[in-house]
């Protein structure tokens, strides 16, 4: 890898991002109602596993 390659991958290992349980869940079952309209066969399973967790994870009370 050359030195800008490094520079790059450390600059983005670096960075913290503080995201609250709401948010996260918010993004999970959002992916999970767009897994829902994929042509795969087994796409509602990973869909509702996504909306599952996305939903435990939007009412998860923060410390």
């Amino acid at each position: 890898m050359d030195i800008l390659t490094l520079l790059c991958v450390n600059t983005v290992c670096q960075q913290k991002f503080n995201m609250s349980n709401k948010t996260l869940g918010i993004i999970i079952v959002i992916c999970g109602g767009v897994l829902l309209y994929s042509d795969q066969e087994y796409a509602w399973v990973v869909s509702a596993i996504a909306i599952g967790i996305g939903t435990g994870i939007l009412f998860w009370k923060e410390k």
